[in-house]
C-alpha cells in the first residue's frame, strides 16, 4: 500500500483476501454465525508468513462492500489463538505511560498527539492517570516503570534495529540509547496489557518487519495486547487516530471494538490518503473484551453537583499522573493493611495539595472506598468540639442518609460534653471555656483534658457506630481533613488527632491531613507518613498548556468554542508558557497556569 494506492484499488485487494479466506462454501455459514450471534470475529495467521499481508482491508464481496475491520457491531481482531493469557478486569485506574522518543522531531509531532489523547480521555477525569516522559534517560525511564507500573505504553518515535534487536530509539539528551522489550520486562512487575507503537518511521531498510518484531518480542513477555503500524500514516490521522481510540477505551468500549470506530473515523479526515484508516492494527494474545475492560467511568458532573464546586478542580488537574498514582498506591497500601495510618499531604503554598487529594478522594470513592472530606479552610478559630462538629456534619453529605440517627446521636453525645464543661466552670472566672485559646497540653487544667478526652471518646463511638452502617459495612473508611493546621491554634489536631491516628487510634478510620508545614509539624519520627506535593517545573510549562486545553475544549466554561476562538485561546495560553520556560523561577504553581487560562479569557472576549 503505496502513495499511489486509490481507494478502489484498496477494495479490490480486501475482496480478494476475503475470497482467499473465506471460499463460497464456508462465507454462508460464517455470515449466519455472525448473523446469530452478533459476535467479533478473531483471526490467527498461520504461517507466519501471511501475517504481513494487510489483512485490515478484508471487505465482503458486492454488491454490499463493507470493510470487516472498521465494522464496530462485528468487530475483527488479529489474534494469538488460543488466548495465552488469561485476565481479570482492572478494579481501578488506568495508567497510562506516554514515552516521546525525540520531542524534537518535527516529523512525528509529538505534541499534536499528547494533545489527542488528553482529548480523548478528558471525560473520565480521576479514572485514568497518564504520565509523560519526553526523550528521558534510561535510569529515568527504569524508575518511572517501576514506580508508575503503567497498564498501558504509548511510544511516539522512531524504531531502530540495534544487534539485529529491534527497539524504540530515545533521544536523550547526551546520550542516545535504544528501549527493548527486554528493558520493559525487567521494570515492571507485572507485563503490559497494552502497547501502542507509533513507531512506523525508521531508518531501517524494511520498517514494517521492525515493527512486527518490536510486537513479537512484546508479547514473548506477556503483553496482553499491541497496536502498530503496517506502514507511514500521515500526522493528521494519525492524532485522529489516537483521539478517537483513546476516546472508546474512555467510554468503556473494548480493545478491538475503539479500533473499529478509530479507524472508521479515518475515512473523514481531510487530506488523509485512502489507506491511512487500515495502517493501525491490533493484535491480542488475550480477550480483547477483557484486557483493558474497567470500571463504569466517573460521572463528574453529578459529582460536581452533590459535592460541591470545589470538586470541579480535579476534572482539570494537569501534570500530576505520576503524583496521582503515588497518593493511590499509598492509600491503597493504608487500606489494606489490618489497622488504622495516617498519610500526610504536604508540600508548598498553592502548589496543589488540595486538588491532587480530591483527586485521589474521588477515585477512591470511584473504586468503591467509603470516603468523608472536610474542608477546614476559613473555618475561624476552631477547639476541638467545633473541629469535631464539621467532620460530623459532612458526614451525611458523603455517607448518605442512613448514618443520620447516627449523626444525631453524636451531636446530642457532643452538645452533652460540653454542657457538663460548662456547668462544672461555672462561678470560676479563671477557668478557660471551650471558645478560648488553649495553653500547650502539658500545661492544661486537668477538666480541660478530661473534657478533651471525653470528646475524643465520644468520637471513636461515633467512628464506630458509621463503619457498621451497611455503606461501610466494615470497610476502610477515608477521612480527609483539608487545611487541617488552620484548626491547630488551640494545639489540638497535632497531638490529639493526628498522631494518634498514626498510631491506629481511629481504627477503622483512616486519616489523610493536607496542609503546608505537616512534615514539621510531625517530626522526624513520622517522615515515612509524609508525601510532599512539588511545584511544577518551568520547563514543563507549555507541556502543561497543552495538556489542560486539551482537557478544556469541550466544555470550556459550559460552552464549545469554535475551532477558531480555540486557536486564538490555546495560542495566547502558549505564548504564556514559552515567555515561563524562558524567563522566572525553577517552578511555578498551578495558580499561575490559572492566570495565563484568564488572560487567554479575556483576549478571547476582546477579539470575538
Amino acid at each position: 500500500m503505496d502513495d499511489a494506492t486509490h481507494a478502489a484499488d484498496l477494495r479490490s485487494t480486501g475482496r480478494g483476501l476475503f475470497g482467499a479466506l473465506l471460499p463460497s462454501p464456508l462465507r454462508e455459514v460464517w455470515q449466519a454465525e455472525i448473523d446469530l450471534r452478533g459476535s467479533r470475529v478473531v483471526l490467527d495467521f498461520e504461517p507466519s508468513a501471511l501475517r504481513p499481508l494487510p489483512w485490515e482491508l478484508l471487505c465482503t464481496p458486492a454488491p454490499q462492500e463493507r470493510y470487516l475491520f472498521d465494522d464496530e457491531t462485528h468487530p475483527c481482531v488479529r489474534a494469538h489463538i488460543p488466548f495465552a493469557l488469561e485476565t481479570e478486569p482492572l478494579t481501578g485506574p488506568v495508567r497510562l505511560l506516554v514515552v516521546v522518543g525525540d520531542p524534537y522531531d518535527q516529523t512525528l509531532n509529538s505534541d499534536r498527539e499528547l494533545e489527542a489523547i488528553y482529548t480523548g480521555l478528558s471525560t473520565v477525569p480521576c479514572c485514568w492517570q497518564v504520565h509523560v516522559l519526553r526523550a528521558p534517560g534510561k535510569e529515568k525511564t527504569r524508575d518511572v516503570l517501576t514506580e508508575f507500573d503503567p497498564h498501558v505504553l504509548h511510544f511516539i518515535g522512531h524504531g531502530r534495529r540495534v544487534e539485529a534487536e529491534p527497539t524504540l530509539e530515545i533521544m536523550a539528551p547526551g546520550k542516545p540509547w535504544y528501549l527493548s522489550a527486554g528493558f520493559i520486562e525487567g521494570a515492571l512487575d507485572v507485563p503490559l496489557r497494552l502497547a501502542v507503537l507509533n513507531a512506523c518511521r525508521t531508518m531501517d531498510e524494511d520498517p514494517q518487519a521492525l515493527v512486527r518484531e518490536l510486537g513479537d518480542a512484546l508479547f514473548s513477555r506477556k503483553t496482553q495486547a499491541v497496536v502498530a503500524m503496517q506502514g507511514n500514516i500521515a500526522s493528521a490521522p494519525a492524532v485522529r487516530f489516537s483521539k478517537e481510540f483513546y476516546g472508546q477505551l474512555a467510554a468503556g468500549r473494548a480493545l478491538d471494538e475503539a479500533m473499529a470506530h478509530a479507524r472508521n473515523r479515518l475515512h473523514w479526515v481531510e487530506d488523509s490518503h485512502p489507506r491511512d484508516w487500515a495502517m493501525p492494527v491490533l493484535t491480542v494474545q488475550a480477550d480483547p473484551a477483557v484486557a483493558l475492560k474497567w470500571p463504569e467511568p466517573l460521572d463528574h458532573t453529578r459529582v460536581t453537583r452533590t459535592r460541591g464546586p470545589e470538586f470541579e478542580g480535579p476534572r482539570w488537574l494537569v501534570g500530576r499522573g505520576d503524583e496521582h498514582s503515588r497518593m493511590m498506591r499509598r492509600l491503597n497500601r493504608t487500606l489494606e493493611t489490618g489497622t488504622a495510618d495516617l498519610l500526610a499531604v504536604t508540600g508548598g503554598k498553592e502548589v496543589g495539595k488540595s486538588e491532587l487529594t480530591r483527586s485521589c478522594l474521588l477515585t477512591s470513592s470511584w473504586c468503591g472506598v467509603p470516603v468523608i472530606y472536610v474542608n477546614l479552610a476559613n473555618r475561624g478559630n476552631l477547639d476541638l468540639r467545633k473541629l469535631l462538629g464539621h467532620i460530623k456534619d459532612a458526614v451525611p453529605t458523603w455517607l448518605g442518609a442512613d448514618v443520620k440517627s447516627d449523626v444525631e446521636l453524636f451531636g446530642n453525645m457532643l452538645q452533652s460534653r460540653e454542657d457538663l464543661f460548662r456547668s462544672l466552670r461555672e462561678g470560676n472566672p479563671t477557668g478557660v471555656t471551650p471558645d478560648e485559646a488553649l495553653p500547650p497540653l502539658d500545661d492544661r487544667p486537668h477538666d480541660v483534658l478530661a473534657y478533651e478526652n471525653g470528646l475524643l471518646i465520644d468520637f471513636k463511638a461515633f467512628l464506630r457506630m458509621v463503619t457498621r452502617d451497611p455503606l461501610v459495612a466494615g470497610k476502610p473508611l477515608l477521612l480527609v481533613l483539608d487545611h487541617v493546621l488552620q484548626a491547630e491554634r488551640h494545639g489540638h489536631v497535632v497531638e490529639r488527632l493526628l498522631k494518634p491516628a498514626a498510631e491506629g487510634d481511629f481504627d477503622p478510620v483512616r486519616i489523610v491531613a493536607v496542609d503546608s508545614g505537616l512534615d514539621a509539624e510531625l517530626g522526624l519520627q513520622l517522615v515515612d507518613l509524609v508525601m510532599k506535593v512539588r511545584p511544577f517545573d518551568r520547563t514543563e510549562a507549555e507541556l502543561l498548556v497543552r495538556e489542560y486545553c486539551a482537557r478544556r475544549r469541550d466544555v470550556y466554561r459550559g460552552q464549545q468554542p469554535d475551532d477558531e476562538s480555540w486557536a486564538i485561546f490555546t495560542r495566547s495560553m502558549r505564548d504564556e508558557a514559552l515567555r515561563r520556560e524562558q524567563n522566572g523561577d525553577e517552578s511555578f504553581s498551578p495558580k499561575e497556569l490559572m492566570l495565563w487560562e484568564q488572560m487567554a479569557y479575556t483576549l478571547l472576549q476582546v477579539t470575538s
